[in-house]
């Protein structure tokens, strides 16, 4: 996919994310043509770097980021000084921890972020007039609940098992999420 192209994609999910949260199309429209045509190259200078002996004796251990692992840094950290004490080689190497982050407009558009490749999952209806499940099901690759986006991350159909589900009324605006190791069906 082009630089463009992933630009406009992603722009039109952003758009839809922030519609969904009350924001008026219209000036997200405005925004998001004044964004597309700035000049990236003018914007950001390049910075040249010097490249010195600190990176040639590092070592680099890269992590995905979890709220529920805030110490892992001080952890790493502390097992590399008590490597270095009993292996004198490491001893002016340098331990550097990063945090790999999830893609955000930064990294998307400042960054040039390379996409992962983006698959849209539903559920996919079999289409017999006696299937009492099939009749009531959303075939949309994400539900809405309370302005809050929630994307369906696999394909399913009546016969899935082993699997979470959404109940939603259409009346009342309620819905009740469940979970089951049994078929949908059942």
């Amino acid at each position: 996919m082009h630089f463009s192209d992933r630009l406009l994609y992603f722009s039109r999910l952003i758009t839809i994310q922030l519609i969904a949260r009350g924001y008026i199309l219209s000036n997200l429209r405005k925004i998001s043509n004044m964004v597309a045509n700035l000049d990236r190259s003018e914007l950001l200078k390049y910075k040249i770097h010097d490249i010195d002996d600190k990176f040639t004796k590092s070592i680099f251990f890269q992590t995905k980021f979890s709220m529920n692992l805030t110490n892992v840094k001080e952890i790493l950290h502390s097992s590399w000084n008590r490597t270095k004490k009993s292996i004198s080689s490491l001893e002016n190497f340098k331990l550097f921890v990063i945090h790999n982050m999830q893609p955000n407009i930064s990294s998307l558009l400042v960054h040039n972020f390379k996409l992962p490749l983006v698959r849209n999952f539903c559920y996919n209806k079999c289409n017999s007039p006696f299937c009492v499940v099939c009749k009531f099901a959303s075939i949309e690759n994400h539900i809405f609940i309370n302005n809050f986006f929630i994307p369906i991350l696999c394909n399913s159909n009546c016969d899935s098992s082993n699997i979470i589900y959404i109940l939603k009324c259409k009346v009342c605006n309620l819905f009740y999420i469940g979970q089951s190791s049994s078929t949908v069906k059942k």
